[in-house]
């Protein structure tokens, strides 16, 4: 069992443990040229050595197990995860907090940490599935009580509800309810969790949508009001045949930064504070120029 603080980093190929002491993650500025080492990071979590942590899969499934026994190099294959399952989320498991999860499918689960019924170092199912056509998990998380989600997809459209209206479940199998209606043509990319805080300290968060050519915005998180669940939202950048669909969307205060991945892995580092504050139903601005022209398909704050 390790003695100090841990690191965990999510990044494609699986996770990385580390000893948090002494560790520096290096970002450059601008556009990488090469994929970052290890395929770059796309979480990272603090633990320390005796808290327990649960691992998400894209088939709805779930791992938990104290830090330490979390391999160095956790790919998939080392995980006991089966042939092309991903993991979607890793995250502490803590007290009076809740297990959020969203489905391909726009549906919504919350459990209480207390109820999670997993057992140590083995795979089982934390989210239910729709089986009468294809569904994944798309994202999950500790959070607290009054924290919020804003749904996104490739349309650009955005809901923000309130977590706390979605009704725990305790089954493992359970579905979940209704989060977000996706028109048919349309397709749910993820949810942001917007974590509480107080009314004041609204105007310090923003929402950044970025585009698949690179094309980002910011506006303030007050611009989307918390609605109702199963609507579809309403629409955080204006695309066009320039811009293309949206890529991912972020929250964040002013001073984060985001880090955009092209399809092809390569990184690039924007600063919050660096993309431009708009109203929330515009283009915005061009700030990933590839000469290679590969879409952006993923994009990340790091904690």
């Amino acid at each position: 069992m390790p003695e100090g603080t841990q690191l965990l980093i999510q990044t494609p190929n699986g996770l990385q443990r580390r000893d948090a002491s002494g560790y520096y993650y290096r970002v450059d500025d601008g556009l990488t040229s090469r994929v970052p080492a290890g395929g770059g990071h796309l979480a990272h979590i603090t633990v320390e050595p005796r808290e327990e942590v649960i691992i998400l899969s894209s088939k709805g499934r779930g791992w938990k197990s104290a830090v330490g026994f979390v391999p160095e190099e956790a790919t998939p294959q080392a995980l006991g995860m089966d042939k092309g399952e991903e993991i979607v989320g890793v995250a502490v498991l803590k007290p009076n907090h809740y297990l959020v999860m969203v489905s391909q499918a726009g549906k919504i689960k919350r459990t209480k940490v207390e109820d999670l019924s997993l057992l140590e170092h083995t795979w089982d199912v934390v989210m239910g599935l729709a089986t009468d056509e294809p569904d994944r998990l798309l994202m999950g998380a500790i959070v607290e009580a009054g924290a919020d989600l804003i749904f996104y997809t490739a349309d650009a459209q955005a809901l923000r509800i309130e977590g706390d209206s979605v009704n725990p479940q305790q089954t493992g199998s359970a579905t979940g309810v209704a989060g977000i209606g996706v028109r048919k043509e349309d397709k749910l990319l993820g949810a942001a969790v917007v974590p509480p805080h107080d009314e004041k300290d609204e105007a310090k968060w923003y929402v950044a949508p970025i585009s698949e050519t690179g094309f980002a915005h910011r506006f303030p998180l007050s611009d989307i009001a918390a609605k109702g669940r199963g609507t579809m939202g309403m629409r955080c950048m204006r695309v066009s045949k320039s811009t293309g669909r949206l890529a991912g969307l972020v929250v964040g205060k002013e001073d984060v930064s985001v880090d955009v991945y092209l399809s092809d892995g390569r990184r690039q580092r924007i600063p919050m504070s660096a993309i431009p504050a708009t109203a929330r139903d515009v283009q915005g601005s061009r700030l990933v120029k590839d000469p290679k022209k590969q879409p952006v398909a993923q994009v990340v704050v790091l904690e």
